[in-house]
C-alpha cells in the first residue's frame, strides 16, 4: 500500500473510530423524554433508540466492537504508514549531521526506530484528539441528533455481528453477577427528587428556564416533603366561634374577618365539631329577612362535620381528603388530640403556587430587607423559607416558624428588644409580641454573613385561606 493511501485509511479509521465513540456516548446521555416525543411523532430512528435504551448492553457491545476494531486498524496501519512518510526525511537528515556514508544501513535502521516511535506518538496524538475528545465532546452537546444519525448504521452492524456481540454480552453479564451487580437500562438514569431541583436550578441558571417557571417546578418538587404541619394555621391563630354563638355574632365576625368559613367549637377550642359556612349563615339571613334577630335558629343545624387530620400527615394525604369529603377545611390535631391549628386548600395552592390573594387581603410581605442591611420578618414565617430565601441554614428540626425558633433559643418568655444568635451569620431580634407569640423578628447580620440586597425578597399576601403568610383567619 502507498504511503498516500495508507494516510487515507487512517483517516477513515480515525473517523470511523470518532462515529462509534459519538454514538456510545449520544445514546447515554440522550433525552429519554425527547425521544419519546420523536418516537409519539412517527419517527422510526426514535423508536429505534427507545429499543436501544431499554436494552442498552447490546448496542453498546455493537459500538465497542466498532471502536476496538477500529483502534487496532489504526495502530498497525497508522504506524506503518507514518513511519514510512517520515523515514525519507530521517534517511537525509541523519546523514548531514554526521554519520558515515559508508554506512547507510546504520542509518536506515536508525531512522526507522525513530520514525517508529514518532509514528506512535502522531497516531496516539490524533487517536485522542480526533477520535476520542472531539466526538464525546459533540456527542454531549448535541446527543438526540446524533443518536438518531447513527443508530440505524450501528444496528445493521450489531445485526451483522450478532453472534459475537451476543457472546460479548453473555460473558459481561456473567462477569458482573460475579461481583454482585447487574447490568440495567434506562432506570439507572431515573433522578431523584433532589437531583431534579438541582436540575431546575441549572436550567434556570442557563436560560432554558425563566425565573417564574423554576420556581414552580422547585415548589412542586418540594410539595410532597411538606407535612400538615407546616402549612397550617396555627391554633393561636384561628378564629373560629363557640357553637352557643348567635347567628347575628356570627354574621358580624364573617364580616370582620371576610372569612368563608369558620371553625365551630363545644366548651373549647379542642373540641371543633363542625365547619361554618358563610354561604349558610345568609342563606340564613336571606330567609328570615334583613334584621335580627333570627329567633331560634342554632348553629348546630348549620354546621358541616369536620375533616380531621393529624398534624404529620403529608399534604398529598391531606389534599386526598379533601377532595374525598368534598371539604375544603381540615381540622389539624396533634398527637394528643387537641387542636394544633386548620388547613385549607388555599393553604395548599398557596404552598404550591404562591401567593394567590384577592381583593380582600393586602399584599404582605414575609421577609423584607431595609435600607440599612438588616431584614424584618413575620415571626409566622416558615424557617424553611427563610433559609431559602436568605440562603441560611436556621435549624428547623424542632420548629416550623422563625418566631418559634427565636422562641426556643431565648429558653424563655421573649420580651421587645431581645436578641439571640441563630447562626448562618445572623442574630434575631424581637421586635414586635403578640401575645406570648413572637410577631415580628428583625435579622442583624454579622460579619460573616452577606444579606440580599435591598429589594429581593419574596412577597406573600395575607389570604384569607392562606398559609404564607400564617395569619389569623378560618376561611377557606
Amino acid at each position: 500500500m502507498s504511503p498516500l493511501a495508507g494516510l487515507f485509511v487512517v483517516l477513515l479509521l480515525v473517523a470511523a473510530n470518532g462515529f462509534f465513540v459519538a454514538t456510545e456516548f449520544a445514546l447515554v446521555s440522550s433525552r429519554s423524554t425527547r425521544i419519546d416525543q420523536l418516537a409519539a411523532t412517527g419517527s422510526r430512528a426514535a423508536r429505534m433508540v427507545q429499543r436501544a435504551k431499554a436494552n442498552p448492553t447490546r448496542f453498546i457491545s455493537g459500538t465497542q466492537l466498532g471502536v476496538t476494531v477500529a483502534s487496532l486498524l489504526l495502530g498497525w496501519i497508522g504506524e506503518t504508514t507514518f513511519a514510512e512518510l517520515i523515514q525519507p526525511g530521517l534517511d537525509g537528515l541523519l546523514g548531514l549531521v554526521g554519520q558515515s556514508p559508508a554506512a547507510p544501513g546504520e542509518i536506515s535502521t536508525t531512522a526507522h526506530a525513530i520514525a517508529s516511535v514518532l509514528a506512535l506518538f502522531g497516531i496516539t496524538f490524533f487517536h485522542i484528539t480526533l477520535g476520542e475528545q472531539v466526538p464525546k465532546i459533540l456527542a454531549l452537546q448535541r446527543a438526540e441528533s446524533i443518536v438518531l444519525f447513527a443508530v440505524q448504521p450501528v444496528s445493521v452492524l450489531a445485526w451483522i455481528f450478532r453472534p459475537f456481540i451476543g457472546l460479548l454480552y453473555l460473558f459481561t453479564n456473567v462477569v458482573l453477577r460475579g461481583i454482585g451487580l447487574e447490568y440495567r437500562g434506562e432506570e439507572t438514569a431515573v433522578h431523584s427528587p433532589e437531583e431534579l431541583q438541582l436540575l431546575v436550578s441549572q436550567a434556570a441558571r442557563a436560560g432554558v428556564m425563566t425565573g417564574p417557571e423554576g420556581e414552580l417546578v422547585q415548589r412542586a418538587l418540594a410539595f410532597p416533603d411538606q407535612t400538615a404541619g407546616e402549612v397550617m394555621v396555627p391554633r393561636t391563630e384561628i378564629i373560629a366561634l363557640p357553637v352557643e354563638s348567635r347567628v347575628q355574632d356570627a354574621l358580624r365576625v364573617a364580616q370582620r374577618h371576610r372569612h368563608t368559613r369558620f371553625p365551630v367549637y363545644e366548651k373549647t377550642i379542642d373540641n371543633v365539631i363542625g365547619i361554618l359556612s358563610t354561604k349558610d349563615l345568609l342563606s340564613v339571613a336571606a330567609r328570615r329577612g334583613p334584621r335580627p334577630p333570627f329567633g331560634d335558629v342554632s348553629l348546630r343545624r348549620l354546621i358541616r362535620p369536620p375533616l380531621v387530620v393529624p398534624q404529620g400527615a403529608s399534604v398529598f394525604e391531606v389534599l386526598a381528603s379533601m377532595k374525598a369529603a368534598r371539604q375544603p377545611m381540615a381540622v389539624v390535631l396533634d398527637e394528643f388530640g387537641g387542636t394544633a391549628g386548620i388547613v385549607t386548600l388555599k393553604d395548599l395552592v398557596t404552598r404550591l403556587l404562591g401567593d394567590v390573594g384577592d381583593e380582600y387581603t393586602p399584599a404582605v410581605q414575609e421577609v423584607r430587607t431595609l435600607a440599612d442591611g438588616t431584614i424584618l420578618a413575620d415571626g409566622l414565617a416558615l424557617v424553611e423559607d427563610v433559609n431559602a430565601q436568605l440562603g441560611t441554614h436556621f435549624d428547623a428540626s424542632e420548629v416550623d416558624s422563625l418566631g418559634g425558633l427565636v422562641f426556643s433559643r431565648l429558653g424563655r418568655r421573649p420580651r421587645v428588644g431581645d436578641e439571640v444568635d441563630l447562626g448562618s451569620g445572623y442574630r434575631a431580634r424581637v421586635e414586635r409580641l403578640d401575645g406570648l407569640r413572637v410577631a415580628r423578628v428583625r435579622l442583624l447580620p454579622t460579619r460573616q454573613a452577606t444579606p440580599p440586597p435591598s429589594g429581593d425578597q419574596r412577597t406573600s399576601s395575607s389570604t384569607t385561606d392562606g398559609a404564607v403568610p400564617r395569619r389569623p383567619h378560618s376561611a377557606a
